[in-house]
């Protein structure tokens, strides 16, 4: 073994959204980035009681968020992307933290279903360490939002609905949100629209 390596049992680490432990190989971390760099690594220590119970948590709000759902783009999904009419102009995909994204440094949209003449949400996903991002976003043409990303409570994804106006769905089947950068969008990790 090098020297200050060791390794951790499948036993006492998880990955988020993981059903089974994983072994892990611990070193010091400044190996990855140089040593001109400063770092830190932060460790969620809990009991498998405590770990079950944020699991079963997570999975009820899916369910609920899913319950809600009239129709919702995957990012970064070709298929999904591709039967929700994805356009756009210098725009990327990637992923962070176990999730994928879009963003842009002008412009993308999608098409997604609507219940005609009902209330209608659209729900996009972002991640708090982002920061400096402003965009607007539009819906059929009309702005609803400008959406500014700031650094707060880093390290979590979080979600935003926004109520679309009642005279953009009325009569429709469809509608297309578009999100166009100020100075950029920001990483856009879900888009659905909600009943």
């Amino acid at each position: 073994n090098a020297a200050a390596t060791f390794a951790g049992s499948a036993d006492y680490f998880r990955i988020p959204g993981a059903n089974e432990g994983r072994a892990v190989k611990l070193e010091p971390f400044y190996k990855f980035h140089g040593t001109d760099r400063c770092y830190a690594v932060y460790w969620d220590v809990v009991t498998p009681k405590d770990w079950q119970a944020m699991q079963a948590a997570a999975a009820a709000k899916r369910k609920k968020l899913d319950d809600r759902t009239v129709d919702s783009v995957i990012p970064c999904d070709g298929k999904s992307e591709q039967a929700h009419k994805l356009e756009g102009e210098s725009t990327l995909a990637g992923g962070w933290n176990g999730r994928d994204f879009r963003d842009s440094g002008k412009w993308f949209s999608y098409t997604l279903k609507i219940l005609p003449d009902q209330p209608m949400t659209l729900l996009c996903a972002y991640w708090r360490g982002d920061s400096g991002a402003s965009f607007d976003i539009l819906v059929d043409g009309r702005k609803i939002v400008t959406q500014t990303l700031t650094r707060s409570q880093p390290d979590e994804f979080f979600d935003v609905e926004y109520n679309l106006p009642k005279e953009l769905t009325a009569g429709k089947k469809s509608v297309t949100v578009r999100f166009n950068a100020g100075n950029c969008v920001g990483h856009v990790f879900d888009c659905r629209i909600l009943k």
